[in-house]
C-alpha cells in the first residue's frame, strides 16, 4: 500500500502542474501571433502587429464564409422558391438585421454606420458572385471550437491515468506474489 501512495503522489503533484499550466497560458495560447499582453506603452510595436495581423486574418477569413453564406442562403431560395431569389433590398435588410443582432450597442469602437457599411459590402458582393447564376455554393469550414483541444486533452489525462493504475495495480500483484514466494522458500529452507 506504501508503494501504491508513492506512485500516486507524483502523479497527482503532475496533474495539478499541468492544470495550473492550461490555467495560466489559456486555450489560446497555441495560437500565432495573437496575445493578451500588447500595450501601446511597449517599446516596440511588434506585439500589436502581431494582435492586428491575426485580427486581419481572422476578419477576412469569417467574412468570406459569411459572404459564401449569404450565397448559399440565396440559392436555398432559389432551390425552394421556385426559382425565386431574395432580391437585394431582402438581403440588405437580412444582413442588418442579421449583424445588428450581434451588436451590443457600443458607440466608441463598433456604431450603426458600420453594420450598414458592412451590409452594404456583404449585398453587393453577394449579388455579384449570384449573377454568375451559381448552381452550387463556396464552401465554408467552421472553425474547431477551444474546447476541442481542451476535451483531447481530458481524454488523453484519462487514458493516461488509466493506464498508469493498471500499470501500478500489475506491480503491485507481481512484487505481492514475488515476496510471497520468495517466504515460502524461505520458510521452507529454515525448515530443513
Amino acid at each position: 500500500m506504501l508503494s501504491t501512495g508513492r506512485l500516486l503522489f507524483p502523479l497527482l503533484v503532475i496533474v495539478v502542474s499541468v492544470h495550473s499550466q492550461t490555467f495560466s497560458t489559456g486555450d489560446n495560447s497555441s495560437i500565432a501571433d495573437c496575445s493578451h499582453g500588447c500595450s501601446h506603452k511597449d517599446e516596440s510595436r511588434f506585439c500589436l502587429d502581431g494582435n492586428a495581423h491575426f485580427y486581419e486574418r481572422l476578419l477576412m477569413g469569417h467574412l468570406r464564409y459569411y459572404i459564401a453564406t449569404q450565397v448559399s442562403i440565396d440559392l436555398w431560395h432559389k432551390h425552394h422558391k421556385e426559382g425565386v431569389r431574395r432580391n437585394a433590398s431582402e438581403l440588405h435588410e437580412d444582413v442588418r438585421e442579421g449583424l445588428g443582432l450581434q451588436w451590443t450597442g457600443e458607440k466608441d469602437i463598433v456604431t450603426e454606420k458600420i453594420i450598414d457599411t458592412l451590409a452594404d459590402i456583404v449585398t453587393e458582393r453577394t449579388e455579384e458572385i449570384n449573377l454568375r447564376n451559381r448552381t452550387h455554393a463556396p464552401p465554408t469550414h467552421c472553425p474547431i471550437p477551444c474546447e476541442y483541444t481542451h476535451d483531447l486533452y481530458k481524454i488523453v489525462l484519462g487514458l493516461s491515468i488509466a493506464l498508469n493504475v493498471i500499470l501500478a495495480t500489475g506491480l503491485v500483484i507481481v512484487f505481492t506474489r514475488s515476496a510471497e514466494r520468495n517466504n515460502r522458500r524461505l520458510l521452507a529452507t529454515d525448515d530443513h
